[in-house]
């Protein structure tokens, strides 16, 4: 009986996660793995400068939570347009970018050091998916102009039969 109950319980959290995200990618995977090792680093160099506080903690972790609504909204743009998974990948891409860049921030605070080329390449791969959306939105609203414009003039059209 604690079996069914605990299936159900799973069976509930992962139809959620269906919903809510569309399913679950590697790159979502890659994302939460960023985020906490981001976390990690940000602790650790507070830690070390002895700037440790509950409050930017507090701030932070509210922060990475807020990032998986932003993905769910993202991911019911996609659903509204029938665009498959354009905006959820987008915004997984680029959070993914910007926590990297983030991190390696951290390490360089706390001495590590780093070929440029990585903060280069992650801060590259930001610009080019706020980019590459920009665009993406551009190109819905040209379809969705033309879509209304079609629909007016079939129903000026039936209207004159």
């Amino acid at each position: 009986m604690k079996e069914m109950g605990f299936d159900v319980i799973v069976g509930a959290f992962l139809t959620s996660i269906s919903f809510l995200f569309g399913g679950w990618t590697d790159t979502m995977t890659m994302l939460a793995v960023i985020l906490v090792i981001e976390l990690g680093t940000g602790i650790l160099g507070a830690a070390v400068q002895g700037k440790l506080n509950s409050k930017k903690l507090k701030k932070g972790l509210f922060g990475k939570g807020l990032i998986f609504i932003v993905l769910i909204l993202a991911h019911f743009i996609d659903v509204i347009l029938g665009l498959g998974s354009v905006f959820m990948t987008a915004a997984v891409i680029w959070y993914i970018g910007t926590e990297a860049v983030s991190i390696l921030e951290n390490a360089q605070k706390l001495g590590v050091k780093f070929p440029k080329f990585l903060i280069d390449k992650f801060e590259q791969m930001v610009d080019d998916t706020e980019t590459k959306m920009t665009e993406t939105v551009e190109h819905e609203e040209q379809i969705i102009k033309k879509t209304k414009v079609e629909r007016k003039e079939k129903t000026e059209a039936k209207s004159n039969e």
